[in-house]
């Protein structure tokens, strides 16, 4: 030991560790033959480069760890801090193009441009929003409360399902404008008569949470008491119809706006999963919602499809609950 130390003291420019190591081994080489010092020599090299690259690596661990501190610190300051919770956001506009949030009542150029800011470009987006998402948005836009008073979300849950508000009718006529007047304060007598006219929605139905997917919102009525004749869709004969109506479905562009995971909840509540791609409705649906014909369309308007013939005396009292096995 005495003499580890003594050539420990020697080495100076050596830190401690490496001191020791190389005492240790100059000690071994004293007493030792050739093969037995070139073996000692090896295992102290060998301890000494295991060291050494942990070493870096803990260097190495605690320098990312850092950089990851700064970054979030950095995402901190510059994410907005309002109370509630900021929504969920998209990277980019899918597919390049964002829906017309100027639709709803109360959004204008500058707050669709806030809102798509935010990575918030679809109805779907804003239909999801909970109160505390309502109360982050309120407050980023400097208006706290003004996402609730406006009925934001109620409304984009219409627009979501492909159906139309008094407002948003009058948006895509051009009898209302979206101009600059369009961001502002929606007055409470118009608040008033904007819930009014929101269309009331459909009620739950039984074992809706066990099926997979998403049901699509449906209305509680037909639009003006008059339903859309479904049975003009290839695939949909009365009794599917009645189905689709018990749903709250009574019109071409509710279907036409269903999503894949709503196609996914309509195939397994009534039974028939894969039916309604494999037959395309929503293809269909979508050219019949702008008044254009398909080839079985027109065969059915000629009563030429037996189990689409309907004498129309039904109409929207056409509703059929699903019979459950």
């Amino acid at each position: 030991a005495s003499d580890a130390a003594r050539l420990a003291r020697m080495t100076g420019a050596a830190p401690a560790a490496k001191q020791a190591e190389t005492a240790h081994v100059a000690v071994a080489a004293v007493s030792a033959g050739p093969a037995e010092t070139a073996k000692a020599n090896e295992a102290a090299r060998l301890a000494y480069v295991a060291k050494t690259e942990a070493a870096e690596r803990a260097s190495d661990a605690a320098r990312f760890a850092r950089a990851a501190e700064l970054r979030a610190a950095e995402t901190t300051r510059a994410a907005p801090q309002h109370p509630g919770q900021r929504p969920q956001a998209l990277a980019v506009a899918p597919d390049g193009n964002g829906d017309d949030l100027k639709l709803i009542k109360g959004i204008g150029p500058k707050n669709q441009a806030i809102l798509n800011s935010l990575g918030i470009y679809r109805f779907s987006q804003i239909a999801a929003w909970h109160s505390q998402e309502e109360t982050w948005v309120g407050h980023h836009m400097a208006f706290p409360g003004r996402v609730e008073r406006e009925y934001w979300v109620e409304q984009a849950r219409l627009l979501a399902a492909g159906l139309d508000t008094d407002h948003s009718r009058g948006v895509k006529s051009g009898a209302i404008s979206t101009g600059a007047g369009a961001d502002a304060p929606v007055s409470d007598s118009d608040n008033a008569s904007l819930k009014a006219g929101l269309p009331q929605v459909s009620a739950p139905v039984a074992d809706e949470g066990k099926f997979a997917g998403q049901r699509p919102l449906g209305l509680a009525g037909a639009r003006g008491g008059k339903a859309d004749d479904l049975k003009r869709v290839r695939g949909i004969g009365p009794q599917n119809e009645g189905r689709l109506h018990g749903l709250g479905i009574w019109h071409f562009d509710q279907i036409a706006a269903w999503t894949h995971e709503q196609v996914l909840w309509v195939g397994g509540y009534l039974a028939f999963p894969g039916r309604i791609d494999r037959e395309d409705w929503i293809a269909q649906a979508k050219l019949l919602a702008k008044g254009v014909d398909t080839e079985f369309s027109k065969r059915v308007d000629k009563g030429e499809v037996k189990t689409s013939k309907d004498d129309g005396s039904k109409g929207a009292a056409n509703v059929a609950p699903v019979e459950k096995g």
